[in-house]
């Protein structure tokens, strides 16, 4: 694979019989992770400085308080909740075509969070109403966050069944940033009303099930295609997975965020925690991205090629933040 890694020096990426960077490479693209120029470069309709609209300019109507009540009570009742779209197109746009280029220079998915757009997105007010009434007015979001890019032809995926962290008080968010279809990898789950009826809500703790019972858990599976912009959420209990693709008209790219309730105690891999609307320096965003790198290899096959440099990153880009940090929503 071709990359550019240095303004006009092509270099080649690791094959899969040479499974990580080498420290020239590491250091090539080091230079230009903490570079912001290279990253406005990439995508000059984005910001990186925290001075872009904020979640303002991501808003369109916002859901009424009924559907928002109604949202809520999916989210108690049934572990998930779905909207409509909220996200304004034009923004939504922006955000979901900036990966394209981040794909062209090799850089994981992910890096889209160096800009301003993705994590004000965490901060729509249709969203915090929805996370304020269900995990109380002081929630505050993790530090796991993750882009996905799913390729539109048979046998790419999103990541296989799993459920999140297993603990009480959280909620994962995950926004479409194109369409999200049958063919393409929408999401599926097992509702939890569904799994309870069946009398599997601990299968996910099992090491194996019945054939019956494995039957009930494929009958109450749904598949959630979703509109972009709009809000997909639930709880850490839920079962969940990005499903395989087909050959769909184009490729699957979201992001997902997670919150944590007002006073939970959080985990060690949550931290440090965010007061929102967050906005970070520069520095920050690129430590937090090398974690969720580190967080995550594990579902991602290309993914871990990119270790070596996500440490490289945070052991040298600074300030750095403190497992304990709480951050504030000022610039910083």
């Amino acid at each position: 694979m071709r990359i550019v890694a240095q303004d006009n020096e092509p270099v080649t990426l690791p094959s899969p019989k040479w499974p990580v960077l080498s420290k020239e490479q590491i250091d090539a693209f080091a230079n230009r992770a903490i570079d912001p120029d290279h990253w406005r470069r990439l995508n000059p309709e984005l910001s990186v400085d925290g001075v872009g609209e904020g979640s303002a300019g991501l808003d369109i109507e916002p859901l009424k308080p009924k559907e928002i009540e109604k949202q809520v009570g999916k989210l108690r009742s049934e572990g998930y909740f779905q909207t409509h779209q909220v996200l304004s197109s034009p923004s939504i746009d922006k955000m979901r075509v900036c990966v394209e280029p981040l794909r062209r220079e090799s850089w994981p998915a992910t890096f889209s969070f160096v800009y301003d757009q993705f994590w004000d997105a965490a901060s729509v007010s249709s969203l915090t109403e929805i996370v304020k009434e269900f995990l109380g007015a002081e929630y505050r979001q993790n530090s796991k966050f993750w882009t996905y890019y799913v390729l539109p032809c048979k046998g790419a995926g999103g990541w296989r069944p799993h459920n999140d962290s297993g603990l009480a008080s959280r909620l994962t968010v995950w926004i479409p940033l194109s369409v999200a279809t049958l063919d393409n990898g929408c999401i599926y789950l097992i509702p939890q009303d569904r799994a309870s009826r069946a009398g599997l809500n601990d299968f996910w703790r099992r090491d194996h099930v019945a054939r019956a019972e494995l039957g009930l858990l494929l009958w109450a599976t749904k598949a959630l295609p979703a509109p972009a912009g709009s809000l997909l959420g639930w709880n850490h209990d839920i079962v969940h997975w990005g499903s395989m693709a087909s050959d769909g008209a184009h490729p699957r790219i979201s992001l997902a965020v997670e919150f944590v309730g007002a006073g939970a105690e959080a985990g060690p891999d949550e931290l440090p925690l965010f007061d929102l609307p967050c906005r970070f320096s520069f520095s920050q965003r690129i430590q937090l991205i090398c974690k969720a790198i580190l967080d995550y290899q594990r579902f991602e096959p290309v993914t871990p090629i990119y270790t070596g440099l996500a440490e490289h990153l945070k052991e040298t880009i600074g300030p750095r933040i403190r497992p304990l940090d709480v951050l504030s929503p000022q610039w910083r």
